[in-house]
């Protein structure tokens, strides 16, 4: 199969572009897609791992496909197959880890790579199973994203949110999956829709852990706020949009807040190893003054 070096060159992205912050330790996981639970034994760690980064769950015929593949390999190299079975395991071990944000952003660099280097494969059966579960509906080439499947499933996940909050009727999907071509256009067109779409999975998952984290007494005034204000399906896909975009600017201030503070801090150390030199500099020439005096008029 040997598809190890697109896992490694995946998490290797995912790490790069970790989220500073993981203030949402306890966070739920995304409701568009439940994920199997990290405890849970699967027979096949390749198994897992496609339907991690496809956001599904394989068949019984799929998986046998895939156990028949990874046999083949075996008989040609055992130990080789063993040993990525558990490189696999080992690379996955920071999704178990994460918290429902992490996981989100974690799926999307995953499944943006396992696109972009589907060429590395030796064997198109992986490829396959996630065209045929996550199809990509939008594929940015510049900019080394996509849109698939997974992708409109969390945005509507995040209309449904509001929609159940608002006691209103759920919304269609905001962009219909069977609309292609006028998705790319779209996606090519507007800035804000762009964003909306690619990193739909980790917005969904921050203001899900955001709105129902707060205390009560503020997640109340919220909920007040959204029954009033979503009326109709397609109120509810605005507020969703407009939750998503307040977490993520509540977030991006609060980054730069640590930020100043560190550098503050750091500028304040400076400041006083400054001092300390200057005061430890100012002693030794008083020093030297008051031997030059006791020089001049006491000499010995």
């Amino acid at each position: 199969m040997r598809m190890m070096l697109v896992f490694t060159l995946a998490l290797a992205a995912c790490d790069r572009s970790a989220p500073a912050a993981n203030a949402e330790a306890a966070a739920p996981t995304p409701v568009y897609r439940q994920q199997s639970s990290p405890s849970s034994a699967l027979a096949m760690p390749t198994i897992r791992f496609l339907e991690i980064v496809g956001d599904m769950k394989l068949d019984t015929a799929e998986r046998a496909r895939l156990a028949e593949m990874q046999a083949h390999d075996q008989a040609k190299d055992t130990a080789a197959v063993a040993k990525d079975d558990a490189q696999i395991n080992a690379l996955l071990a920071p999704y178990d880890k994460a918290n429902s944000i992490r996981r989100a952003e974690l799926r999307h660099r995953l499944r943006a790579e396992m696109h972009y280097g589907r060429d590395k494969l030796t064997d198109p059966l992986p490829a396959e199973l996630l065209d045929r579960h996550d199809p990509v509906l939008v594929e940015d080439k510049a900019r080394h994203e996509l849109v698939t499947l997974a992708d409109i499933r969390a945005l509507d996940a995040s209309n449904r949110f509001i929609a159940r909050i608002a006691g209103t009727s759920v919304p269609d999907m905001t962009e219909k999956p069977g609309e292609q071509a006028e998705l790319q256009r779209r996606y090519a067109a507007d800035a804000s829709l762009r964003t909306a779409l690619t990193y739909a999975g980790p917005r969904h998952a921050m203001m899900v852990a955001a709105i129902e984290g707060l205390p009560p007494a503020k997640r109340a005034n919220i909920d007040r706020i959204i029954r009033e204000q979503v009326r109709t399906p397609e109120d509810a896909a605005n507020a969703a949009r407009g939750a998503e975009h307040a977490v993520i600017l509540a977030q991006q201030r609060k980054a730069q807040q640590a930020r100043n503070a560190s550098a503050l801090a750091d500028f304040k150390r400076w400041i006083h190893q400054r001092n300390e030199v200057t005061l430890g500099t100012a002693r030794l020439d008083g020093m030297m003054r008051v031997l030059d005096t006791e020089n001049t008029y006491f000499p010995r």
